[in-house]
Formats: C-alpha cells, structure tokens, sequence
C-alpha cells in the first residue's frame, strides 16, 4: 500500500513502507564518519533490544493519532534487514497516510548526522529530551524520518509517508515529531 521509489543498487535510496526503511545510503568515502554537530547526551539509556515497535504506541495514542490498522513486521532487504518494525495505518479515510516505527540496534544516530549519506542535510532536534536527527532521502519531499538516540549505537526511527497528495514536508515532519514524542514517552515506561 505505502510503497516508494525502489533501485536495487547499493548505496541508493530505497523507501518503502509498510516493510522496509530508509536505506542507510551509504557513501563509499571513508573519511565521512564524523557527525556535522555536536550530538548532546541522553537523560538516560532506553535501549530497545527485543522490543516490539508496535508496544511503542499505547491504544490512547493510536486513537489520538486516529490509527486504523496496527501491523508488526520485519524489514526484508537492504541495510535494516531482520529490523523489527511496525506499521500504522491511517486508511479509513482521506487523506491516507502510514507510520513506520523501526527499533535500531546496531547505529545511532551519528550516521545520520554524518556526511556520506544519501539524505538532504539532517537537522538534529530533540525528542522527549533525546537527540535525534530529522532527515529525508534526497529528492523524496514526500516523506519525513526522525531517529531517535536512544541508547549507545541504538536509535529508533519513526517514518510518515502519505499516500497521496496533500501534505507538507513541514507537516509530515511534524506529525513525525509528533509519533516519536509518543514512543519515546511509552518506551520511557516500558525502561
């Protein structure tokens, strides 16, 4: 339903939802490991080792997102490959648009704070007092990725994408915000 441009080549963006998440875009140049910005510290670690995404969002939050349909899932292919995600439909009427929150155990969120990367330049936000990077693929102003640091080389990384016309990229990433402000505030009890 939530499917994106695809090309089979490393290195390339691949965006899909409900399945797959931003590929990481990787560069080829070594010497592009460093983040742009200092990236403040965590209040305190959340990681999400064996957690289940779709625990992230309480039923009250589902509602106030007005949320249709709740499905677990893996990432298939490419970098996240054996990610645990979950998808969150809003479906039952326009505009129709889904949520995607993936549990990242083996990055932070430098990566996207790094040069290299096939993304237009990540803004670092805070989420729930987190550092988080707040990016999109070059060219796709038709969705919004937050990542949230959540613990050492951990990140959990809440996707919107509409399906359709009728959004902003401002908008899109606010309701991105939005989701991930919830998670973390669930995630915090669930610690």
């Amino acid at each position: 339903m939530l499917a994106a441009c695809s090309e089979d080549v490393v290195g390339n963006p691949k965006m899909q939802l409900p399945d797959d998440g931003p590929s990481d875009g990787a560069s080829s140049d070594p010497s592009s490991s460093t983040p742009t910005v200092d990236i403040p510290a965590r209040p305190r670690e959340l990681p999400v080792d064996g957690l289940d995404p779709c625990s992230l969002l309480t039923d009250a939050q589902i509602a106030q997102l007005t949320i249709t349909k709740v499905s677990p899932g893996e990432v298939e292919e490419g970098h996240y490959k054996g990610t645990k995600n979950c998808t969150l439909r809003v479906d039952e009427m326009p505009p129709y648009y889904g949520y995607r929150v993936s549990t990242v155990t083996f990055e932070g969120i430098e990566v996207w704070l790094t040069p290299g990367r096939n993304i237009d330049p990540a803004k670092l936000i805070s989420v729930g007092g987190y550092p988080a990077a707040e990016f999109h693929l070059q060219g796709a102003d038709d969705e919004c990725n937050v990542a949230v640091g959540v613990a050492e080389g951990q990140l959990l990384l809440v996707t919107v994408r509409p399906l359709g016309d009728g959004f902003t990229l401002d908008q899109l990433c606010q309701m991105t915000e939005q989701a991930a402000e919830m998670a973390i505030s669930t995630l915090q009890t669930l610690k």
